[in-house]
């Protein structure tokens, strides 16, 4: 969807604390996914879409102008690009529970880009949501459990409870236990 709705989880995981542990350090992670964009491709769609006449037949811009400003909405995806990679790439820790680490979208479709329906595809197949988690958080200091053996997330997932996802992770995590909470 290109506008989805926000839904706000709790993931909570307990278990034994060396499972957890390793658990803790498997899940940290930069909170993005590498995608590779094609910027072509993507001043192309832009044009086509800032052109495309109304419903009287009237074109919004002249291509001219149109280009100057698809080249400008580049840059800016680009600039965001190359921040979200910089992050990937140096191995950030910066959240607390990635689904790109512990259930990655491989390589093969990486580079077909996030807005590809094979991408959302595969995003809905293995993870349950077609976009990557938003805001997820570490809450366990504020609830009275501890720390060794519980952790407890908060985040907001697209349109969808990440189930698929937490279904595979439970799996590969077998002496922990995983429950996610939707809040409607």
């Amino acid at each position: 969807m290109p506008s989805p709705d926000w839904l706000y989880h709790r993931l909570t995981v307990t278990g034994p604390v060396d499972d957890l542990a390793r658990f803790n350090e498997a899940a940290a992670g930069p909170g993005v996914v590498p995608w590779r964009r094609d910027y072509d491709a993507l001043v192309e769609h832009l044009v086509i879409l800032l052109i495309r006449p109304d419903r009287l037949g009237r074109s919004s811009l002249a291509i001219h102008d149109a280009r100057l400003l698809a080249g400008k909405m580049r840059d800016i995806f680009w600039r965001d690009d190359q921040l979200a990679l910089e992050h990937y790439y140096r191995q950030t820790r910066r959240c607390p529970f990635d689904l790109h680490r512990l259930v990655p979208v491989p390589d093969s479709i990486l580079t077909l880009g996030s807005d590809a329906a094979a991408s959302m595809r595969w995003m809905w197949e293995h993870w349950g949501t077609t976009w990557s988690l938003r805001r997820v958080c570490d809450r366990t200091a504020h609830f009275r459990v501890d720390p060794a053996t519980t952790r407890i997330f908060e985040f907001w997932s697209a349109d969808w409870t990440p189930w698929r996802a937490v279904a595979t992770i439970a799996t590969a995590w077998p002496h922990l236990t995983i429950v996610l909470r939707p809040y409607y």
